[in-house]
């Protein structure tokens, strides 16, 4: 489901609800720290990074570029920040 076609067949309700799920996963998955590692959550934040991006938000930051193209980053602060984000474009 991760991948830019997927994403481009949804209309707009069902990337945003996309997000929301993804979101409530992302936050989940944040509560139980020993049975999900940053292995786990960045696919999950990698999701929102592309509905995102599919919006016509992209970045050029090299973190996101790098979670972008392998689905995973060792800084969970960078992950945290693309749950931010998402979260605020679906309050627009």
């Amino acid at each position: 489901m991760s991948t830019q076609p997927a994403i481009s067949l949804l209309d707009k309700t069902d990337k945003h609800l996309l997000l929301q799920e993804d979101i409530t996963k992302y936050k989940s998955k944040e509560q139980f720290p020993g049975a999900y590692s940053l292995w786990s959550l960045s696919p999950t934040a990698q999701l929102c990074l592309l509905v995102l991006e599919h919006n016509g938000n992209i970045s050029k930051d090299i973190a996101r570029r790098s979670l972008k193209n392998k689905a995973i980053y060792h800084d969970k602060s960078v992950l945290d920040s693309i749950i931010y984000e998402s979260e605020n474009f679906l309050k627009q």
